[in-house]
């Protein structure tokens, strides 16, 4: 339980220094989309817990836990294999999501 709580903070610890090698990879020369990349992350790990959250409530914050893990890791492959910068930013942002709820939860 405790490599739960321990996982979204390294993510978007890891991901601030590796921004330039980023958009160097993707060929992004505009630095707002490079902020964007950060940006995305932070936005999905502060509005994904409003609508998982409530899902918890419903179904059991185990559920919610465990699903949200593998949600992650999937999201995960998904930014590794991106094709291209919008097909990173999506994934980025639907695996952000998971990660906060992960953080957020407390397994009974």
């Amino acid at each position: 339980v405790s490599l739960y709580t321990f996982i979204p903070p390294l993510a978007s610890s890891m991901l601030a220094p590796g921004l330039s090698k980023i958009a160097e990879q993707y060929g992004i020369t505009s630095t707002t989309i490079t902020a964007l990349a950060l940006s995305i992350f932070l936005l999905s790990f502060a509005f994904g817990p409003l609508v998982l959250a409530a899902l918890s409530e419903i179904y059991g914050r185990t559920w919610i836990l465990h699903a949200g893990a593998l949600f992650l890791i999937a999201f995960s492959f998904g930014c590794a294999y991106a094709p291209n910068t919008g097909a990173l930013l999506a994934f980025q942002f639907l695996g952000t999501s998971p990660d906060a709820v992960i953080l957020l939860q407390k397994v009974p």
